[in-house]
């Protein structure tokens, strides 16, 4: 499967030989632009399947019953600077990342939904 992450939403690609087909909704962004996506390639149990930034707001992924993307609610972000926004995301077996616009990384626990307390800052021009 190929997923596709754009601006209004997360799309799956069919696939008919070499030709990709029409893509299929799979994610729609209705309550703004999609920013960023990460998903678990090693979910823990119970734990989200993703995170995302959807707008201004932090947001779990999951996946339904079905089968079907949905965001499942939204995530309390990180402490920020004061004038900074979150950048980009990373998630892997429950331990999400966080870029945000000053360079400093951020460290959250899917399962207790906290983020650490101090954030690492990227060497400059990194």
């Amino acid at each position: 499967e190929v997923w596709v992450a754009c601006p209004d939403g997360l799309y799956q690609m069919a696939w008919n030989s070499s030709v990709i087909q029409r893509p299929k909704l799979g994610l729609a962004a209705k309550s703004g632009t999609l920013r960023a996506l990460a998903l678990d390639a090693l979910p823990l149990t119970g734990s989200v399947a993703g995170l995302a930034l959807l707008g201004n707001h932090l947001v779990a992924v999951d996946l339904d019953e079905s089968g079907e993307w949905l965001f499942s609610g939204r995530v309390h972000p990180p402490a920020l600077k004061q004038g900074s926004s979150l950048l980009a995301l990373a998630l892997r077996a429950g331990q999400g990342l966080a870029l945000d616009s000053t360079s400093l990384v951020h460290h959250w626990d899917a399962s207790t939904g906290r983020w650490s307390s101090e954030a690492h800052q990227l060497p400059s021009g990194f």
